[in-house]
């Protein structure tokens, strides 16, 4: 019998060896033959841009920069998570935000997103009143002539608008241009589909958009030769009578943005003879009666200044595209406001009059200074066409009436900050106007917490601007850290990290886990070099001096002896310590199907579950071993 039983093992370790065995898939690295964003919930609806020159602000805000945040925030912050696909405005970032300050050109509208954020349509739009596919940014009200653009020409920068822009930003994008001598072959010219390193080029913009993410592109509009009819539908193309964009023809002029949102390798179309094979889907900013319901095929071989094909080399054939750019939804997107922000609250009758300058100054007097892209970029902000005139500038709400209105900046101050600036520093602003009147009404210092921490002190009336003011807080920064607790010590507790006033008192905030007492817990802090207990105060509550950068230990919540009914937060003092989103451990789904023919981004084709073949091999090891086992009892009688 013992025989028998070893025997059975054997047999049990072999066959669960061979079973554990992983497959390999050879064709793991190999993109999918089609891939579309449009359908998912990230991808916002086709715009139309109507009359405003603002294509870059459509397609990197509108689209590429709305998908990015959908997908993070579903992933990382579900609770926070948005569905811009049902064209609501709040679910959707506004491209009159990074138009009115970036104007239209692409470096300048990423620019703004990196450093101002973005408010979504619900905030600030070009006087929308109807849903984003049919006409966003008009409004077309015969009694009201001018009703958009009395809506479009206002800055929306009152209270709390910037500020809250600042909550969600770009980290990076990538843009690379197509020049000659960059992706060419051997005779000069820019091939993408027939040098190694343009077809290196799309299999990286293919390989973005299969993660998901939007690619920004760009080119000369006037150039741009369409065939009314394909001839191959591949798999993403619903009719044969569709557009596709063949080359450029004539003159690179007309700059326009687009941003490609799928891929599919098997549509053909025929022009001049020739049948040309696979093709970008790109979304355009002209409505969904222009193209294939707002987009267009753009036929790979158009990428090439020369074609695959002889009978395409036209005498006036021209590079059509100029440009790609990225963003990556998973590394490029920023969550929280800035760690140091100055809030700016000023008056004046013209909005161009008026910038700001941000400024550290050093123990011995050395002044760093930052221009933010605002004010960097103020001679390209949008414009606007008012009753047929030239392009004018305007107050912050949109007047030419010529009176004053107020307008409430934040800015951060992220390019001047470093742990030796913060810790020896001043901070300050210098503010330059051109007009005489303009008036400073608060000057505040607030850190990510949106706590202010330090204010300049002005008169009721405000203070009148010269043409250059320097302002400066009196405080030095110290920094503040305290660990998050879940709940598993027995309290709730939501991590800190951020800037406070030397000589300044901020109160502990914590709620206790139902069953659990705060009667013995300790309260330390520590400079780095020493710890200091912290003793609760006679209205029970710990409060904490800054008089460095510290840490923040909390020890000691006991089970009760009689579990409590209710959580009971110990102190709703002020500055509170306001909740900081953290990443939740178990992303959401990033992706909504679209077709199961198509693959959709992020999608893998994982073949035969490994967890079959354990469970086979077990059966059949277990036959085996029964089997032996009924044999050798047989042979024995």
């Amino acid at each position: 019998m013992k025989k028998v039983f070893a025997l059975t093992l054997t047999i049990l370790l072999l066959l669960s060896a061979f079973t554990f065995v992983p497959f390999a898939d050879d064709d793991e690295t190999e993109l999918p033959k089609a891939v579309t964003l449009m359908g998912t919930e990230d991808l916002p609806p086709i715009s139309n841009q109507g009359s405003v020159g603002c294509c870059a602000s459509s397609s990197i805000t509108y689209m590429q920069f709305t998908n990015a945040v959908s997908r993070y925030l579903r992933t990382n912050y579900p609770e926070m998570a948005i569905n811009p696909s049902s064209g609501e405005f709040s679910e959707i970032f506004s491209p009159k935000w990074t138009y009115d300050f970036g104007g239209s050109g692409t470096a300048w509208v990423y620019n703004v997103l990196m450093e101002h954020g973005a408010l979504t349509m619900d905030k600030t739009m070009f006087g929308v009143k109807k849903l984003p596919n049919e006409k966003p940014y008009r409004v077309d009200d015969p009694k009201k002539p001018n009703a958009f653009l009395e809506s479009a020409v206002r800055w929306d920068i009152s209270e709390g608008q910037m500020e809250e822009a600042l909550n969600i930003r770009l980290k990076n994008f990538e843009q690379i241009w197509i020049r000659k001598n960059t992706f060419s072959n051997e005779n000069g010219k820019i091939n993408l589909t027939q040098t190694e390193v343009g077809k290196n080029l799309l299999e990286k913009i293919k390989a973005a958009v299969n993660e998901g993410n939007v690619v920004v592109t760009g080119g000369f509009s006037s150039s741009w030769t369409y065939v009314d009819q394909i001839t191959g539908k591949g798999t993403l193309a619903q009719s044969f009578a569709e557009t596709a964009l063949v080359c450029g023809r004539g003159s690179m002029s007309g700059g326009h943005q687009l941003a490609i949102v799928g891929y599919d390798d098997e549509i053909t179309c025929r022009y001049q003879g020739q049948t040309l094979k696979g093709a970008f889907q790109v979304a355009n900013s002209w409505g969904t009666g222009w193209g294939n319901d707002g987009c267009v095929w753009l036929m790979y071989d158009a990428l090439n200044e020369e074609s695959e094909f002889a009978e395409l080399n036209f005498s006036d054939r021209v590079y059509p595209i100029d440009q790609f750019c990225f963003v990556d939804w998973k590394t490029d997107i920023e969550v929280g406001l800035p760690s140091l922000y100055v809030e700016i609250e000023v008056s004046a009758k013209d909005r161009e009059a008026v910038s700001a300058m941000l400024t550290t100054k050093s123990a011995d007097n050395k002044v760093k200074s930052y221009i933010p892209y605002l004010f960097k970029n103020s001679k390209y902000h949008g414009k606007y066409q008012l009753d047929g005139l030239n392009y004018i500038y305007m107050t912050f709400d949109g007047t030419t009436d010529g009176d004053a209105s107020k307008a409430i900046f934040s800015l951060d101050y992220r390019d001047l900050l470093d742990a030796e600036t913060v810790a020896t520093d001043q901070f300050g602003v210098t503010i330059t106007t051109k007009e005489e009147g303009v008036i400073l009404h608060s000057l505040k210092l607030k850190n990510n917490k949106g706590e202010v921490i330090a204010e300049v002190a002005l008169s009721e009336e405000g203070q009148t601007l010269q043409s250059s003011t320097s302002l400066w807080f009196d405080k030095s920064l110290c920094n503040v850290t305290i660990p998050a607790s879940d709940g598993s010590t027995g309290l709730q507790m939501e991590e800190v990290n951020a800037l406070y006033a030397k000589d300044s008192e901020i109160t502990l905030d914590y709620t206790l886990i139902e069953g659990y007492t705060d009667e013995n817990m300790k309260v330390t802090i520590s400079d780095g070099t020493k710890e200091t207990e912290i003793q609760r105060s006679a209205d029970g509550v710990f409060r904490i001096p800054v008089k460095s950068s510290l840490t923040v230990k909390v020890e000691g919540v006991e089970q009760a002896a009689e579990p409590t009914p209710t959580p009971t937060p110990t102190s709703t003092q002020t500055p509170t310590i306001s909740p900081t989103p953290t990443p939740d451990s178990t992303p959401a789904s990033t992706e909504a199907s679209s077709s199961s023919s198509v693959q959709t981004p992020g999608e893998e084709d994982k073949g035969v579950s490994p967890v079959i073949f354990i469970v086979l091999g077990a059966a059949v090891a277990i036959g085996v071993a029964v089997a032996v086992v009924l044999a050798v009892k047989k042979k024995k009688k």
